[in-house]
């Protein structure tokens, strides 16, 4: 419920929450859905439990590229590999549970992410 306060009122909202199949990942997007995001759409896509870096990548260079933004609710270490990727100083990032991270990148196409 933390998060989704943290969260609630972010403006533009997400186009999509795309979610682990996980029962706790489930709790987390409805949480958010109804106290953050209200009308976002949520999607949930199996590959994305116990998703590798590779994985994760491959579901969001899958987007529709009319989703200008997109949370991602999934799992470690996965994640915190994909924040470290995508971080454009080089970072380390090690999420904690129930962290979250906020990522911005200069793409026309989901296809483009590196």
């Amino acid at each position: 419920m933390a998060t989704a306060r943290t969260l609630s009122g972010r403006q533009p909202a997400p186009g999509l929450l795309l979610v682990s199949p996980a029962v706790r990942t489930q709790q987390t997007a409805e949480l958010l859905q109804a106290h953050a995001f209200p009308g976002v759409p949520v999607i949930t896509e199996r590959p994305l439990y116990l998703a590798t870096l590779t994985q994760l990548l491959e579901c969001l260079r899958d987007l529709d590229d009319a989703v200008g933004s997109v949370v991602l609710i999934g799992h470690n270490p996965g994640l915190s590999e994909l924040c470290t990727h995508l971080s454009q100083d080089g970072e380390t990032v090690e999420l904690d549970t129930a962290e979250h991270r906020s990522v911005a990148l200069p793409l026309d196409r989901w296809s483009d992410l590196p």
